[in-house]
């Protein structure tokens, strides 16, 4: 069942966020690579890991936003279909 918020988004805003939120993913798992190969490269301590580990949680966050989103125009476009076949 997707998120209320999106229920009362209009699909074209959904579809916005998608593209946006892919993009973050990209973004996101980029940095974690980063400061993950930094930390192994140059060992400073936790903070690196640490900035790792939250770049990579974000992605997945991100990654399942575009997965509700996705749950939710599905929703949207079976409730339609089936509306279209109750009306001659």
């Amino acid at each position: 069942m997707p998120d209320k918020l999106y229920t009362k988004i209009k699909k074209k805003n959904l579809l916005r966020r998608i593209r946006i939120f892919r993009v973050l993913v990209f973004v996101s798992g980029a940095i974690a690579a980063a400061s993950f190969t930094y930390c192994i490269i140059d060992w400073t301590g936790w903070s690196w890991i640490l900035i790792g580990a939250t770049y990579t949680m974000l992605a997945i966050n991100f990654g399942m936003q575009v997965r509700m989103i996705k749950k939710e125009l599905a929703r949207r476009e079976a409730w339609r279909a089936a509306k279209a076949d109750n009306n001659p």
